[in-house]
């Protein structure tokens, strides 16, 4: 019965706490909260908060590289966008912008094997196809790189919508 009241309150009836995971998430929330706004330093603080209540959620993981990637600051977004790839593995997100931050510093292989997973998890996806294409393109493999462009525009998705979000 505790370990449903956890999934359901976030409380351990027997602690009477909230559990990890729920304060992790909370400070995620916070987080997102802040990011929107606008407050990437706040939205950092609550990520960390969020991280150090629960080490084993990836999602504090996530954001904390993607505010580091808004800002450019590739090598800075990595070690997190690692730690949440760690902890979900399959997740076609993760991925991708863990692959993008490989491919702005010009890791390559790293970013090749990012990008690859996150079509192969995704292949409807147009940023990381495009992306898989310019990477492709870098390394001079062009057959792959014209496929993945071809198949990044023939897909259905607006460029609009693609510049808007990539």
């Amino acid at each position: 019965m505790s370990c449903l009241a956890i999934l359901v309150f976030g409380v351990d009836m027997a602690q009477g706490a909230p559990s990890d995971n729920h304060v992790s998430e909370r400070y995620c929330s916070a987080g997102l909260a802040e990011l929107r706004a606008g407050f990437s330093a706040r939205a950092i603080e609550d990520f960390s908060q969020g991280i150090q209540a629960d080490p084993r959620n990836a999602e504090n993981y996530y954001w904390m590289g993607l505010v580091y990637l808004y800002q450019a600051k590739y090598a800075q977004a990595i070690p997190y966008l690692e730690q949440a790839r760690d902890k979900q593995p399959t997740n076609f997100h993760i991925r991708r912008d863990l692959g993008f931050c490989y491919l702005k510093l010009d890791l390559m292989g790293q970013a090749r094997l990012q990008l690859e997973e996150a079509v192969r998890l995704n292949r409807s996806s147009l940023s990381a196809r495009y992306n898989l294409g310019l990477l492709y393109a870098r390394m001079g493999l062009w057959p792959k790189a014209w496929r993945e462009f071809h198949l990044a525009v023939t897909m259905g998705e607006s460029a609009e919508t693609f510049l808007q979000n990539p």
